[in-house]
């Protein structure tokens, strides 16, 4: 590959340094705000198809967080971090007889309807949201703010359900 002759650089102006501007998202508040509407939406999908509201666990949805924290690092890093200590935790949080179905998916909006309708329309998530006989279910989001304003969402759509139950 033929490299520029020096006197041409010489003259050239190095390209300008372009600022970003630092994150302003208040990420917990916004996390908590789109699992409050998706979770809103959920039980108003159940209802529309004569379905009960889900039997929303806070102790399940805290378990789950990490695994978010996980997803974001191993985005970033492309290497699994933490895979162990989350599998422990739901197996202590999951009786015996039951199993566990989740849906994580990341998105790169904040829109709770948009997150909400993209759910419902994947098979595996929709599978989860109008489960028949869930015995808790959890949904918990992870906003990652970056420069611009950028965000990663990250959600967990899950239920505990007995084994061998719905498909």
């Amino acid at each position: 590959m033929a490299s520029l002759p020096s006197s041409l650089l010489q003259h050239a102006s190095p390209a300008p340094l372009v600022a970003l501007c630092p994150p302003t998202v208040p990420c917990g508040a916004l996390a908590a705000a789109i699992e409050k509407a998706v979770k809103s939406a959920i039980d108003a999908h159940r209802s529309s198809i004569a379905l009960p509201a889900m039997p929303w666990s806070q102790d399940l949805s805290y378990t789950l967080h990490p695994a978010l924290a996980a997803y974001e690092a191993e985005r970033l890093t492309g290497m699994p971090f933490g895979n162990d200590d989350f599998q422990a935790a739901i197996q202590a949080s999951v009786s015996p007889g039951t199993a566990l179905r989740a849906f994580p998916a990341q998105f790169d909006h904040a829109s709770p309807t948009a997150i909400a309708a993209a759910m419902l329309r994947d098979a595996a998530a929709r599978a989860i949201a109008v489960a028949k006989t869930p015995i808790r279910a959890a949904l918990r989001c992870k906003v990652v703010a970056y420069p611009e304003d950028a965000v990663a969402v990250w959600t967990i759509l899950a239920a505990v359900q007995e084994e061998g139950g719905e498909e």
